[in-house]
């Protein structure tokens, strides 16, 4: 859940624009990738984008610094992302159109349950040998 808090904050704080309207919308399904189930997770908005600056400095791990501010929140994301699910996890980003729609894709590994009350929901396993894991409702 707290993955998902910077990238929406990110869409509200970077994205909405007082001079025209701006939609953020926020996907979750469970997804078969690679031949196997994983959590789909997209954030999208209809602001500016992405600058292209931006997405060099986040494809690249560079530092993410305008009007006079460091901004860690992305780079901070992706690392513990990483921490947990090493390489299983999948972070995309990219704008819809060049300067319109700022677009967040991500996919970590899930396995599907059936809780006690009938309801299917995700597992979300932090690595194959960890059992530790996170449960998120459908």
């Amino acid at each position: 859940p707290l993955v998902l808090q910077v990238f929406v904050e990110n869409a509200i704080n970077h994205g909405v624009n007082f001079e025209k309207q701006v939609e953020i919308t926020l996907y979750i399904a469970i997804e078969k990738y690679k031949e196997k189930d994983y959590l789909y997770i997209c954030i999208s908005d209809t602001g500016e984008g992405f600058t292209e600056e931006i997405l060099h400095k986040i494809a690249n791990n560079g530092s993410i610094e305008y009007n006079g501010r460091r901004h860690v929140g992305i780079q901070n994301t992706l690392k513990r992302l990483h921490i947990v699910y090493g390489n299983k996890a999948e972070v995309r980003f990219f704008n819809m159109t060049e300067h319109c729609g700022a677009v967040v894709e991500l996919r970590i590994p899930a396995q599907k349950t059936e809780n006690a009350g009938g309801r299917e929901s995700a597992s979300v396993s932090r690595t194959d040998t960890d059992s530790q894991e996170r449960q998120f409702g459908l």
